[in-house]
C-alpha cells in the first residue's frame, strides 16, 4: 500500500454527502422575537449539549452578538469550551455583572469538580445549586474568601429530577445562603407542553409559595413550551432552548433555522410485489421508481410509526421513506417526482412542508438533532 499516496488523496477535498445548514440569521431573529415576547423578563439561551448538537460556539456568538448576555449549558467542560470560544471571537470574558461587553455563564448540572468553588470563582461560572450540599459548599467558601458570590438555587416542583427538593426548600433560611447572591430561583415544568397537565397546576401553587417566602428573588420557570403558555409562565427569566431553531411557528414571525441535507446515490425501479430494505417490511402494491439518499441510523436517522421521519423532500416534493432505515442509507419513494437524478439534493429535515407535520412533535426533533452522527459536516449561513 502507498502510504504517501494516501496521504496526498486525504488533502483533497471532501465529498459532502450530509450535511446541515445553520442559519444563524434567523437563530438571532428567533430570539430577538422571544426577547420581545417575554419583555420585561429575560430571555437567555440554552445551549446545552453542544445546543443540541448543532455547535453552541457558533450559535452562542452569534447570539451573544444579537445581544444575549444569560447563557445555559449543562456541565463546566461545555462551559469552558463556550468562555474560550468568546473570548476569541468576541474578547469577552463570563461576568458576574452584566452589561454590552459582559455576560453570564450558568452551569446546570450542579459541580463535580472536587475544588468546584475555586474553579467557578476564578473562571466567574455561575453555579446552579440543586442540593443542600452545593448551597453549603458555595456558601462556606464565599465566607472564606469574605466575597458574595452569585448562583441560582434549583427547587424540584415536581420533576423529581434535579433540584433541591420542595420539602427542603420550605425549611430553608435566608441565613442559610447569607454569602450568596441569589439572583434566581428556578424550576422546570413538568409537561410544558400539556397545558392543562395536572402537573402544571401543582407546580404554579408551589412557586406562589416560593415567591412568596422569598419576594425579593428573582424566578425563572419556563423553558420555550412554558414560555409560550402566557404571561403568567415568563417570570423575571425565561430558558428558551429548542425555540432557537423554529422547528415550529411558535410565535409569529418565527422562522426555521437548520436544514439538513443528503444525496441521491441511486436511482431504479420496484415491480409490484417486490420487497424494499432490511427484512422486507416494505412490500410494492405497484411499480415504484426509487432512490436511494446518503444517510442513515448512523446519522440519527430513525424511522418507525410516530417517530420524525415519514418522508424527505427531493425536488421541493415529499419521498416518503420506504421500509427500514440502513446505517448509512435510506430508500424513498420518487415514483411521483420528475427528472430526479443521482447527485440531486434531499432535504433530510427542515423543509416547510415537514415542518406542517412536525409542529408538534418538538421532544422528538430535539432527541434528533442532538443525536446526528459525527460524520455530518455542518454548513453556518451568516
Amino acid at each position: 500500500m502507498d502510504l504517501d499516496y494516501i496521504s496526498k488523496n486525504m488533502e483533497k477535498e471532501k465529498e459532502d454527502y450530509i450535511w446541515v445548514e445553520c442559519d444563524l440569521n434567523r437563530i438571532k431573529n428567533n430570539y430577538r422575537i422571544f426577547s420581545e415576547y417575554v419583555s420585561p423578563a429575560i430571555c437567555s439561551a440554552v445551549i446545552k449539549d453542544d445546543a443540541y448538537g448543532l455547535g453552541a460556539n457558533e450559535i452562542g456568538n452569534s447570539l451573544f452578538k444579537e445581544g444575549c448576555r444569560y447563557f445555559f449549558v449543562a456541565y463546566s467542560d461545555e462551559a469552558d469550551s463556550l468562555a474560550k470560544s468568546i473570548w476569541n471571537k468576541q474578547n469577552v470574558f463570563p461576568s458576574y455583572e452584566i452589561g454590552e461587553n459582559k455576560y453570564s455563564l450558568f452551569v446546570l448540572n450542579g459541580p463535580f469538580l472536587k475544588n468546584w468553588c475555586k474553579s467557578y470563582e476564578e473562571q466567574k461560572y455561575i453555579p446552579v445549586l440543586n442540593t443542600l450540599q452545593n448551597i453549603i459548599d458555595w456558601n462556606d467558601y464565599a465566607k472564606s474568601i469574605k466575597t458574595l458570590l452569585p448562583a441560582i438555587l434549583h427547587i424540584d416542583t415536581g420533576m423529581r429530577r434535579l433540584g433541591l427538593p420542595y420539602e427542603e426548600f420550605v425549611n430553608l433560611k435566608k441565613n442559610d445562603f447569607e454569602y450568596i447572591d441569589l439572583r434566581f430561583f428556578m424550576s422546570h415544568l413538568v409537561a410544558d407542553s400539556i397545558v392543562d397537565h395536572v402537573a402544571n397546576k401543582i407546580q404554579i401553587e408551589k412557586v406562589k409559595q416560593i415567591r412568596n417566602k422569598f419576594p425579593d428573588i428573582s424566578f425563572s420557570l419556563s423553558a420555550t413550551n412554558g414560555t409560550l403558555q402566557g404571561a403568567h409562565m415568563h417570570h423575571d427569566m425565561v430558558r428558551i432552548g429548542v425555540g432557537l431553531y423554529g422547528f415550529s411557528n411558535y410565535l409569529p414571525g418565527i422562522k426555521n433555522g437548520v436544514k439538513i441535507y443528503g444525496k441521491i446515490l441511486q436511482i431504479q425501479d420496484a415491480q409490484p410485489g417486490e420487497g424494499i430494505g432490511y427484512d422486507w417490511t416494505f412490500i410494492t402494491k405497484e411499480e415504484k421508481r426509487l432512490a436511494t439518499v446518503s444517510c442513515g441510523y448512523a446519522d440519527g436517522i430513525i424511522h418507525a410509526q410516530n417517530t420524525v421521519f415519514k418522508d424527505f423532500i427531493i425536488g421541493g416534493k415529499s419521498a416518503p421513506i420506504l421500509g427500514k432505515v440502513s446505517m448509512d442509507l435510506t430508500i424513498v419513494d420518487i415514483t411521483n417526482i420528475g427528472g430526479v437524478k443521482v447527485g440531486d439534493e434531499a432535504v433530510i429535515f427542515g423543509d416547510e412542508k415537514q415542518l406542517q407535520y412536525l409542529s408538534k412533535e418538538d421532544m422528538l426533533m430535539k432527541k434528533f438533532v442532538s443525536r446526528l452522527g459525527k460524520r455530518i459536516k455542518y454548513v453556518y449561513n451568516i
